[in-house]
């Protein structure tokens, strides 16, 4: 099982490969697709600002995995508004 304190117990890195610049909404953000190769897994990560407070959304799955639930993830992630 993997959880909060492997990544402190086994000290696991990502590798960051490929980072580009796109609009969520019109908000500029970053996403950035990395791998994590001690645990076969692939993560996406978008980041962005907003009124001086710094976002971060997170998809994480299997190297096998990643790929069959993007679609949906990018779905969730442009579907992303600040509500008022």
């Amino acid at each position: 099982t993997i959880n909060e304190n492997t990544w402190m117990k086994y000290k696991i890195d990502y590798k960051a490969v490929n980072m580009q610049p796109f609009k969520l909404n019109n908000i500029n953000a970053y996403q950035m697709r990395c791998t994590l190769s001690q645990v076969s897994q692939e993560k996406l990560i978008v980041l962005f600002v907003e009124n001086n407070y710094a976002y971060k959304i997170e998809y994480t799955a299997t190297n096998i995995s990643y790929n069959d639930f993007l679609k949906d993830v990018r779905k969730v992630i442009n579907s992303f508004v600040f509500v008022e």
